[in-house]
C-alpha cells in the first residue's frame, strides 16, 4: 500500500471510529443500554435460545438498529449545518435534477437487479423511498 493509500485507510478508521462513538453515546442518552453490533456477540449462540429469547433479542436488536440510524441521520445533518458555518460551500441538488438522475440510474438498477435478486432491489427501494418521506 503506498503512503497516499495507507493515510487515507488511517483517517478512514478514525472517522468510522468517532462515527461509531457518537452513534454509541446518542443511542445512550436515548435510554438504550446497548447496540446491535454489542447485543450479538454477548448472547448465547441462537440455537440455544427459546422461541421467546430469541424474539426478545430480535426486537431489541431491530430497535437499537432504528436508533442508531436515526442518530446517525442527526448527525450528519448537524455536521452539514457546522461545515455550512465553517464557510463551506454546499451544493444541494433541486427535486427535479435528483429526479432526473434517479431516472438514469434505472438502466443500471435493473441491470445488477438480475445478479442480485429482484426481491432485494425491490426491499431496498422501499426502504429508499420511507427514508426519503
Amino acid at each position: 500500500m503506498t503512503r497516499k493509500g495507507c493515510f487515507r485507510a488511517s483517517a478512514r478508521r478514525r472517522h468510522l471510529a468517532a462515527h461509531r462513538r457518537l452513534c454509541h453515546d446518542k443511542a445512550r442518552s436515548a435510554g438504550l443500554l446497548a447496540s446491535a453490533s454489542i447485543i450479538a456477540p454477548v448472547i448465547p449462540p441462537s440455537n440455544t435460545l427459546s422461541g421467546a429469547e430469541k424474539k426478545i433479542v430480535t426486537d431489541a436488536a431491530l430497535e437499537v438498529t432504528k436508533a442508531q440510524r436515526q442518530a446517525s441521520r442527526d448527525a450528519a445533518g448537524s455536521t452539514l449545518d457546522q461545515l455550512k458555518k465553517a464557510g463551506m460551500q454546499v451544493t444541494e441538488l433541486p427535486p427535479a435534477e435528483i429526479a432526473r438522475l434517479r431516472d438514469k440510474m434505472r438502466p443500471m438498477i435493473a441491470k445488477y437487479a438480475v445478479s442480485v435478486g429482484q426481491d432485494t432491489v425491490k426491499a431496498m427501494q422501499d426502504e429508499l423511498a420511507k427514508v426519503r418521506k
